[in-house]
């Protein structure tokens, strides 16, 4: 029994510092920046939609301009991962993050202006040319201010934080940028491909509505999933609240919206016509819930990452990140003494498991 015990304890030692030497060759390569290479080739996509744009300008041609609006999400998506892809170095890429933010409210206003000008498209297409042109007059007042806070914010964090943030961002965008990609070139196929002298909505009104809705389905998730986290306090929200339902109104409402906005978003696929039509009675209605959805979801987003972290007082994200780490920390020196006597409870969502196989810490 006392070799076999002298046996387990030397195992134990050369198992934890193989796992110290790990941790130590890990922490030596935190990544805190994307290469120039990948910010170059998302920048590329970042001005698509703007080329697109300025083509049909320069060309009058509206169907130039209808095929830039349908790669705008595209092109913001590419836009948000070139602004926080080098948080650390703030002060020195203010004018890069500017000048690159307002490549999401020029092309709404150079198609939004084509088409808005297009008397033989009708009226349809030129209340499209209002929305488009009021939408980039929007990002183009508040899209740089947005794009500086969050960015700064991002800069903040801690040297592992930010790694995990870099880390989530580059694996999140092949899987957001390729769906993107996909849907929007269905609507652009169908406009290219539509015949002259036909008004564009009544050739294919479906499918370049329903790929936009599914589109921006596409971008609000990835800006929720990979960016929100990091710009926010961590929440107290753990799997069992929600498995008991016994949230907060807020974090309830959040979750309620989200399903809502999923579901809507499978239906409005499920609507794409890839050959062209009109839009029809419940498609149109199926927009309008979509779009009072997504409102409220970005309203509520918006409270919980803005407004209560400033009436609370937590305006700075440093302490928060500390935090965050220590409890990284516990939960590594925790999962060494369950893993001595064997995992009690697993959960690939949560942050750990106590003593008694509970989920004790926090999900983000």
């Amino acid at each position: 029994e006392n070799k076999s015990l002298k046996m387990r304890e030397q195992h134990d030692r050369v198992k934890n510092e193989n796992r110290e030497s790990h941790q130590h060759s890990s922490s030596s390569v935190l990544v805190d920046k994307l290469a120039p290479p990948w910010r170059i080739a998302f920048a590329m996509g970042a001005s698509l939609s703007t080329f697109l744009s300025t083509v049909g300008l320069i060309l009058n041609d509206d169907w130039w301009a209808a095929v830039a609006n349908c790669f705008w999400i595209f092109s913001g998506i590419c836009v948000g991962s070139v602004v926080t892809s080098n948080p650390r170095n703030f002060h020195e890429e203010r004018p890069i993050i500017v000048l690159v933010t307002l490549l999401v409210g020029i092309p709404g206003i150079l198609s939004g202006w084509q088409l808005y000008n297009s008397m033989e498209q009708g009226v349809e297409v030129q209340t499209m040319g209002i929305v488009a042109f009021v939408g980039g007059v929007f990002f183009i007042l508040l899209g740089p201010p947005a794009s500086l806070a969050v960015v700064k914010l991002l800069g903040e964090l801690s040297d592992r934080r930010l790694h995990k943030f870099i880390m989530g961002l580059f694996r999140s965008l092949p899987s957001t940028l390729g769906a993107t990609l996909y849907v929007s070139a269905e609507a652009g196929r169908c406009i290219i491909q539509a015949e002259d002298g036909v008004p564009i909505l009544q050739q294919c009104g479906n499918p370049l509505a329903p790929t936009f809705f599914v589109a921006i389905f596409l971008g609000t998730t990835w800006v929720i999933t990979t960016v929100i986290p990091f710009i926010q306090p961590p929440r107290d929200l753990k799997w069992s609240s929600i498995a008991q339902l016994s949230m907060k109104l807020h974090e309830s409402s959040h979750l309620g919206l989200m399903i809502t906005f999923s579901a809507l978003t499978v239906v409005m696929y499920a609507f794409v016509y890839e050959d062209g039509d009109v839009i029809t009675g419940p498609l149109y209605c199926l927009g309008v819930l979509f779009m009072l959805v997504f409102v409220v979801l970005v309203a509520l987003v918006t409270f919980e990452s803005v407004v209560m972290p400033c009436l609370n007082g937590k305006l700075s994200l440093s302490s928060e990140s500390d935090l965050t780490e220590s409890r990284e920390s516990t939960r590594s020196r925790k999962e060494t003494e369950i893993g001595k006597r064997g995992r009690v409870d697993s959960d690939a969502f949560s942050w750990g498991v106590n003593n008694s196989g509970n989920s004790s810490q926090n999900i983000i």
